[in-house]
């Protein structure tokens, strides 16, 4: 296969990429482009254009190989929030967690795989105290205390080595005293519903709605203000979506996260996630972590 070389951008007329790429599809070809693709490239592709996500139907089922690195990344992230678990206290500064729950899993990735990619390596982990924790989209900042009370929503994160990236988000009910039993437990039954529902066959709409429906059984429907899931591979969320509008069903060797939340305005969120692997016959949770009111209470 020979090269197409152009200028880099900006380049004289003539010599930029679009210049040299339209010479190489003929005016009168059928081009497939992704919905996602940006309007600038979108619009100085020649040919007649069909939008068809091929590369995300793609990667929705994952190989073996793939499997493997994600089970890694969940390794790394399951004992990022152990360590987690250690340092949050009251009054300790969301500094103390984010850079000591980092580095300790950095360090990790680095000693199982010396030859990682810098770049597209990363880890990250945060705790939402209970004055933000009702809103899952607001971004604690460094300086910011943990209180006493609770509850409180963490979130871990890892990125190992370019694509695979697992997550793992859960809650801390309280510090001291004992508070928001009610909502916990029907969230986590909701999470429980959601994982019980991950086979091959299951529509991903209606994993959604039967988690929804327990939620909102207990008189917190309101309080839902994300979809229960989506999945994972070179980004972060990606298709397919645990989400009432994907009517696609669940295959063999997908990723996907269960991750139902109850945002309470004025008392806090509470939210428990697992990454799930789909097995012939089943799922298989990737990520480990307390999960009772009582494991997850630090007093």
């Amino acid at each position: 296969m020979a090269y197409a070389t152009y200028a880099e951008f900006p380049a004289p007329a003539g010599a930029n990429w679009f210049d040299v790429f339209r010479t190489l599809i003929p005016t009168e070809a059928r081009v497939g482009v992704e919905s996602a693709m940006p309007i600038g490239i979108f619009e100085r592709t020649p040919g007649t254009k069909v939008v068809v996500d091929v590369i995300e139907e793609a990667r929705l089922v994952k190989t073996p190989y793939e499997i493997a690195r994600n089970v890694h990344a969940c390794q790394i992230v399951t004992a990022g929030h152990e360590k987690l678990l250690q340092l949050c206290r009251p009054g300790v500064p969301e500094a103390v967690i984010y850079g000591g729950v980092t580095q300790f899993m950095m360090a990790m990735v680095f000693r199982d795989i010396p030859t990682a990619n810098i770049m597209v390596t990363n880890a990250k982990a945060a705790v939402w105290p209970p004055s933000i924790s009702f809103d899952p989209h607001r971004i604690p900042s460094l300086g910011m205390p943990m209180e006493n009370g609770g509850p409180l929503v963490s979130i871990v994160t890892a990125q190992v080595d370019r694509l695979w990236r697992g997550v793992g988000a859960h809650l801390l009910p309280r510090l001291r005293p004992r508070v928001g039993g009610g909502p916990l437990r029907r969230d986590a039954g909701g999470a429980g519903d959601g994982v019980r529902h991950g086979a091959p066959g299951a529509i991903l709409a209606e994993i959604d709605r039967a988690v929804r429906a327990v939620i909102a059984r207990h008189g917190y429907g309101d309080c839902i203000l994300h979809r229960t899931g989506h999945g994972f591979g070179i980004t972060g969320h990606e298709g397919p979506y645990v989400a009432l509008g994907d009517e696609r069903a669940l295959r063999e060797g997908m990723l996907i996260s269960i991750e139902p939340g109850i945002y309470v305005a004025g008392r806090g969120g509470f939210r428990h996630s697992d990454t799930v692997l789909i097995t012939a016959d089943g799922c298989v949770s990737l990520t480990q972590a307390p999960e009772t009111l009582e494991a997850l209470t630090i007093a």
